[in-house]
């Protein structure tokens, strides 16, 4: 396996992401913030966010995506 090969010799070491969230702190917050700003305009190039706040427009919406009827290129933001 390639990760045996890249880590042999190496000792485990425990990794566990909340720890690591407080240990960042605000970092983490900013860092993000940082990709997102660079990431944000290429997504928008090939995908459409589309926020939903009805409960009808949800269900409706995990029906089709159940079915296999939803666009690929649509990302859905849901806030009830």
């Amino acid at each position: 396996m390639l990760v045996d090969f890249i880590c042999a010799g190496l000792p485990p070491e425990f990794f566990f992401v909340p720890d690591e969230m407080v240990r960042l702190g605000p970092e983490l917050g900013q860092r993000y913030a940082d990709a997102w700003e660079g990431f944000a305009p290429l997504v928008q190039r090939v995908m459409r966010i589309e926020r939903i706040t009805d409960p009808d427009r949800f269900l409706a919406v995990y029906r089709q995506l159940l079915d296999g009827q939803i666009d690929p290129a649509v990302g859905y933001v849901v806030g009830l």
